[in-house]
């Protein structure tokens, strides 16, 4: 990507499957904006993870903030301009948001689990699409003259609305039905937040949203992408297992470099 194009958003770019995007987008060339409370943090991820300190100085600018900040967020938007006097917004925004998995004594198996922050992702799409609300009403230039995001964000299999097609194995219902009933109401209501504002009449905030719903995250190396089963929203693709390291790959070849094309408005169920 030239340097003169507007950078892809990331937010929550310290977790799994966001980095592993990042590390993508980052070693193909392409410039990058991440925003994130630690940003010293998110720089020693990268270098672990095989990005030269050279690339991370050179493509990615972080600005230090946090996702359910609505000043934050809005400078992160803007931040992914090439130049100052001519405003422009990313060109995609990927968003991997999530809290860590926290464990509670209880006679309801439901609420076995639960999560550190059990609201993160439904404020944080909330604050999002607030966010380029009053862009859009404080720049009308930039509305007219830019184009709206691509917005591809991370959710999980296990939630499909009423009447979809089951895209769990049936050996891992209760964990995903009973056992993660709390943290999914979160990203339930996530995706009720993203999903309609990328319309096909234009209306939304998002040139178009993806979803992205990997089932049971590992740590494990990437398999590449044929290695990957991918299934659509109304054919899932059931499975067990995915490396977050292929989330990541899938999200950068769908939503970086393939800019979407063929995805819009679906969820794509990522396992092997």
């Amino acid at each position: 990507m030239s340097n003169s194009q507007p950078a892809i958003l990331f937010l929550g770019a310290t977790g799994g499957c966001t980095l592993a995007a990042l590390v993508n987008t980052l070693n193909a060339g392409h410039r990058a904006t991440a925003l994130a409370r630690t940003p010293s943090k998110l720089t020693t991820l990268l270098i672990k993870a095989g990005v030269p300190l050279s690339t991370v100085e050179a493509l990615l600018q972080i600005h230090k903030g946090n996702a359910i900040s609505l000043p934050d967020v809005k400078v992160a938007l803007l931040l992914s301009s090439p130049s100052r006097n001519h405003p422009t917004l990313p060109t995609a925004i990927i968003s991997g948001l999530g809290a860590a998995p926290k464990f509670q004594l209880s006679l309801n198996p439901s609420k076995w689990l639960t999560a550190d922050d059990p609201t993160i992702c439904g404020t944080a799409a909330s604050t999002l699409v607030a966010a380029l609300q009053e862009i859009y009403a404080e720049k009308p230039s930039l509305r007219a003259n830019s184009p709206k995001p691509l917005l591809c964000f991370v959710s999980t299999t296990g939630i499909v609305p009423e009447g979809a097609p089951e895209d769990v194995p049936f050996l891992m219902r209760f964990l995903y039905h009973v056992l993660l009933a709390g943290p999914h109401v979160d990203k339930k209501r996530m995706e009720k937040v993203f999903r309609p504002e990328g319309r096909k009449d234009g209306s939304g905030v998002f040139r178009a949203t993806i979803g992205v719903r990997p089932t049971l995250l590992t740590s494990g190396k990437s398999k590449g992408m044929k290695g990957i089963r991918v299934g659509r929203e109304k054919r899932p693709e059931l499975g067990y297992t995915v490396s977050r390291s292929d989330v990541g790959l899938f999200i950068y070849e769908t939503a970086v470099q393939g800019m979407g094309k063929g995805w819009e408005g679906d969820m794509a169920t990522l396992t092997y």
